[in-house]
């Protein structure tokens, strides 16, 4: 277990969390003693239910050949690094189906399918300005 990796996690997740954005009501406690007191039982548990970071962890793996909770791929999505030049713009559709199997609804993943940017780069900004949720 890579715990600097789930504390880096934990905390840029909890924020979104605690306002009720993603992930479970039972992880805030969990994040803040991992990040506090480095106590980071469950924390894959609760990342994994995270309906948007979840598939993007996934996605990073899949493109870098590393561990999804890897600190380079949590360092890519929430701060970037140099892991995210290894995306190209057919790993798009790796990330549309990695929300499907999320669960995120299939209306909205189909939607996303005809909006294919020119350029992928699976960040947290992307996230943000590319899907909008």
């Amino acid at each position: 277990m890579d715990k600097k990796a789930l504390q880096l996690a934990c905390r840029f997740s909890l924020p979104p969390n605690s306002l009720g954005y993603c992930g479970q009501n039972t992880a805030p406690e969990k994040f803040k003693k991992c990040v506090v007191d480095g106590v980071c039982t469950n924390i894959k548990n609760e990342l994994e239910k995270f309906i948007v970071l979840n598939p993007y962890l996934k996605t990073l793996a899949h493109i870098t050949n590393r561990d999804k909770f890897s600190y380079k791929v949590i360092e890519a999505y929430w701060l970037g690094n140099d892991e995210l030049r290894k995306a190209k713009a057919v790993d798009y559709k790796n990330l549309l189906d990695n929300f499907a199997k999320q669960g995120v609804p299939d209306w909205f993943v189909e939607e996303l399918r005809y909006k294919t940017p020119k350029v992928f780069i699976p960040h947290h900004l992307f996230q943000v300005l590319h899907i909008g949720v």
